[in-house]
This record gives structure tokens, sequence and C-alpha cells, in this order.
């Protein structure tokens, strides 16, 4: 009876034992089976968010819109194998960003201001497939994912290459300015040939990094503008025009009030990699712009001519006034919680004076001799936003930007600048010129010259597209194929202004007509001829002075009459970054 006992007792035990076993087994397959499970709802939401984050302002190019971001999600989610639709209560769009150097994630309503995307899938799974639904019950699994995707692009508005090519005049004036700006008229002699290489000579963030000492970028954005000279001084060595001007700039009293931010500027947490390359033209001009900023400066510029058979440059002064020097700005194409666009690029606000006097030369029997022509160019702010960018994605290496660029106007005044105050003072030109010689009267003065230049060359706004091939996330090379590196430029510049520039030209009174003009019959000559001439003449000398002289030397310096240059110098796409289980912030 005992021995039946036990044997049930071990039967039973068994029994249990087995159960047991096979309850463990049970609950471990479904552990496994849930973990699986979750791994694969994670990696469907790594998928998505990754896929969808590539139609997000900051990547997804000029049609970005929050229904081609669901769109996107909903396809990368059926390749994915995730059988649910999603919606916009799943699929958020925002801005990741370090915020007390921790990564979060803001939800916005403006696409315009997204880089990323914030991915939330939820599916309910039975506990158990061995222990029936009803006793076990459903679990919800739930995965959650945000990815960032971001092209970063630097854009120059100083010109670098806007002189490349120009006559050895432009160079001459362009050296003379940059010699009266830090107090050196006369000391820098540039040709084309200069200006080439310096356009084409590029400097390596890594380059500047190691020659100033420090580490990082962030660290090199700290430094002043002395520190910058020094650094371009020590890489420049062997360009002559490029080691003469920082010389300059290193004893000039005011390198002291600029800091790096002012000639490189970057835009919130954009990041600027070692490998960037920045034209040393850019740097050299930004430099010297920001030292001149705010004051005036007069000097001579001598050696200059106007292409004009017969009319002599007797003498000619320039006076230039700094009001907003340019930077090298480098950020993502994505709006601030303003709805301003991050990234945004001004061309320098210039006035510049031009006081010439002009020997007219010959026409026909009469002299004309000299004329003073007081100019004023008065220059407003070209600008340029970022306002869309295409990442590289899928087998193509192939990167757009879009500017949103205008030009500003111009005004042209018959004016002087005066050197103390900067106050442009109206100076119409008003004076007797021209001798002819009158038998029984002698040589007399015959002309009177009138002229108040009153001009404004209007402005335009364009829509400026670049390209660039990536590889390693940077630009592969510059050129016209890719329209990386080359300027553009928007407004027609001085095309056209001559016939903006209203000359009048009389017989002085007091000079008997009915003498000159029998005298001038003689001649074959006509009084109207004769006046027509001259005032044609007088015309073209002021529209030559503007567009040969004032024209090439706004452009060396990042403006123009009512024309700016625009050029993408850098480009960069970063990894995307994708976290899991991010902080998601309210948007303030």
């Amino acid at each position: 009876m005992r021995n039946r006992q036990r044997g049930a007792y071990s039967f039973l035990f068994l029994v249990v034992l087995i159960a047991g076993g096979l309850l463990v087994f049970a609950l471990g397959a479904d552990g496994a089976r849930l973990y699986a499970q979750q791994r694969i709802l994670q990696q469907q939401a790594d998928a998505i968010a990754l896929a969808a984050a590539q139609d997000a302002q900051a990547c997804g190019g000029w049609n970005a819109s929050p229904g081609q971001v669901l769109q996107t999600a909903n396809e990368a989610a059926a390749r994915a194998g995730y059988s649910g639709t999603l919606s916009s209560d799943n699929v958020l769009l925002g801005v990741m960003e370090s915020v007390d150097q921790r990564l979060r994630f803001v939800p916005v309503n403006d696409i315009q201001r997204s880089n990323a995307v914030y991915v939330a899938l939820t599916e309910e799974r039975p506990r158990s497939l061995l222990v029936p639904g009803r006793i076990s019950g459903t679990t919800t699994l739930r995965a959650t994912a945000a990815a960032k995707k971001e092209l970063v692009a630097s854009v120059s508005a100083v010109g670098s290459t806007a002189v490349v090519g120009g006559t050895q005049d432009n160079a001459n004036l362009l050296g003379a300015v940059l010699g009266g700006l830090l107090g050196s008229p006369g000391s820098f002699s540039l040709t084309p040939t200069d200006l080439q290489s310096l356009s084409s000579t590029l400097v390596s963030v890594g380059d500047l990094l190691s020659a100033t000492g420090v580490a990082t970028v962030a660290e090199l954005l700290l430094l002043d503008g002395e520190v910058l000279a020094l650094a371009l001084r020590g890489l420049s060595t062997g360009l002559t025009p490029a080691t003469q001007i920082l010389d300059a700039l290193l004893i000039n009293a005011g390198i002291d009030t600029v800091r790096i931010t002012d000639v490189i500027e970057v835009v919130g947490d954009a990041q600027i990699p070692p490998e960037s390359n920045f034209p040393l033209y850019d740097l050299l001009v930004g430099l010297v712009l920001n030292v001149a900023e705010g004051q005036v400066f007069q000097f001579p510029a001598t050696g200059l001519n106007i292409g004009i058979p017969g009319v002599v440059l007797v003498e000619t002064n320039l006076t230039i006034a700094i009001n907003d020097a340019p930077a090298i700005v480098t950020g993502p194409a994505r709006q601030d919680a303003s709805g301003a666009w991050l990234t945004r690029v001004e061309s320098p606000d210039i006035n510049i004076g031009l006081e010439a006097i002009v020997n007219l030369g010959l026409f026909e029997v009469l002299t004309l001799g000299n004329i003073r022509i007081p100019i004023v160019v008065q220059t407003g702010v070209g600008d340029a936003s970022l306002i869309a960018a295409r990442c590289a994605g899928g087998m193509s290496n192939a990167v757009e930007f879009r500017l949103d660029a205008s030009s500003s106007v111009a005004r042209l005044r018959t004016a002087v600048i005066d050197e103390l105050t900067g106050v442009i003072v109206q100076e119409p030109i008003n004076t007797a010129v021209g001798t002819i010689y009158v038998p029984l009267v002698g040589t007399v003065t015959v002309l009177n010259i009138s002229a108040d230049v009153n001009a404004d060359v209007q402005g335009d706004r364009q829509l400026l597209d670049y390209q660039a091939e990536l590889v390693g996330g940077r630009p592969e090379e510059k050129g016209i194929d890719t329209g990386y590196g080359d300027p553009q430029y928007v407004g027609a510049g001085a095309q056209g202004l001559a016939t903006q520039v209203q000359v009048q030209v009389s017989v002085l009174q007091g000079i008997d007509s009915t003498l000159l003009s029998a005298i001038l019959g003689i001649l074959m000559i006509s009084v109207n001829a004769l006046l027509n001439g001259v005032t044609g003449l007088l015309d073209n000398v002021i529209s030559a002075l503007l567009g040969d002289l004032i024209s090439p030397l706004l452009s060396a310096l990042g403006a123009d009459l009512g024309e700016a240059a625009f050029e993408l110098v850098d480009a960069q796409q970063s990894r995307p970054q994708l976290i899991h289980g991010i902080e998601i912030l309210e948007d303030q």
C-alpha cells in the first residue's frame, strides 16, 4: 500500500515537474517571441523615421510638404513590413536640437522649420501563444525613433571671382582701394593673375585649426581677427599680394575689434568640418571690410583710364564709407521659430564717391578742356536666404541648393561724401568749358555744361540654384558642370545706365550766337551738331566712370550697381542621427 502511494506521489510529482517545465518553456518562448517582435517593430520605426526625414525641410528640397513626409513614411512602412497605416498622430515633423548638451525633439506645425521626423509605432500582441488568450490577455508593443537629416551650405557674398578676368586697370583700382582702406595707399600693385591666384586659393578649416593651435571649430570662432590674420599669413607663403595685405592688416589698429565670427558665421548648431574650404580672397576682403566698417576713407587713385579716345583722366579721388561688412555664412535651409530663414548672407553696404577731373579733349575745332565730375553711388544691401536643400540619397550623391536672392537698389547722385562725417552732399556739375578762337574777338569760352545725375538702378530678385556631387559627405569638385563654386548674379549692374544719365550742354549767354553760328558754318559745323556731340561725349564719360571704374570696384568688394554676387563655397551632409527614446519638448 505504501509502495503504491509512493508510486502515485512520484507520478504526480513527475506530472507537476513536466507541467512546470512546459510553463517555463512557454513563458520563455513567449518572452523571446515578444522580444523579437519588439525588435522588429523598432527596426520598422527606425526605417520609417530615416526615410521620412529625407523629406523634411532641411533635406527635402523646394517641394517639401507634410503630405510628402507622410507618404514617404507609409511607403517605408510597407517596405519594412509594418501593416498599419500611419498618420500625423504617429509621424511628427520637428526640430532635433541640442538643449543643455542633450538632444531633444521639438514638434513643429510648420514644415519650413523642420530637420527631423519622430515616429511612434504600436502593435497589440497576445502575451502567450500557448496559454489561451482569455487567460493570458494581450500586451501593447511600442517603438519610437527620431531621425535627423540636414544638408548644410556655406555661402559667400564677398564676390571672390567677380574681378577675375578683369583688366589691369581694375586690378590697379582694387589694389589702391585695399591700400587706402588699410592706411597704406599705393602699397598694393595687383594684377589679374594675382586676383586669379587669390580667388582660386582655398584655405581649409583644418589648416586654420592647426595654425591657430585650437582643437575645434567652436574654439576657433571665439578668437579675434588678428589671430585669423596671423594664421592666414602663415598659410599664404609665396602669395605676395596676400602676404602684403595681411601684413598691413596686422599693423592696423582696427584689427583687434574684429572677431572671426564677423568673417565666418555659423548658424545655430550647424557644424563646419575640418575639411571645409573657403576662398582666400573672401577671407581677406571680409577681414579688410570688417576692419574698415564705420569709417570714411579718401585717397587718390592713379594710373586709370576709361577707354574713350581723346579723353584723359587727369585726377581721380575716391571716398569710401563701409556701413556693413560681409561674412561667409554656414547653416541649414530651414526657418527659426519667428519664420526667418536661418542661413542668410548679405553683400556689403558701401557708399563710394568718385571725384574725377576729366580732360574731354577736342571736338572738331573746339578745345573742351577739363571738367570736374563728382559722383556718389549708394549701394543698399543685397541678400540671399538659403530656402531649400535636397540631400543625397539612395544611389545618388547629387545635392541641390536654392537661394532666394535679391540685389539692392543703387542710387547715383552728382554729390560728394564728406570726409569727416560720411554725409552725402549734393553737388551738381555746372561749369563753363570749351574754347574757340574767334577772329577779331580772340579766344572765348562758349559752352556751359550742366549735369545733375539722379538715377536709381533698380534691384532684382531671383531664385538661384546650385548643384554639387558629394563624396564622403563633401563636394567632390568645383566647376561649371556642377554649379558649385561658380558665382551667380542678381541684377543687371551698370548695363543700360547711359540712358539714365542726363546731361545738358548750352551756348553761354553773352556769346553772339549768330557770329558763332557763322564761324561754325564756315567750318561746316552746326550749333546743334556741336551741342549734341558734346552732350553725347559727356554722357559717355559719366557712364564710363560708372561702368568701367565704380562698377568693377564695387564688384571686387562684393557689391555692384544694383547687382549682387552669391557663391556656394562649401557644402556638407553629415550622417543621419537616429535616436531612440528621445525627450519630446513642447514648442515654445
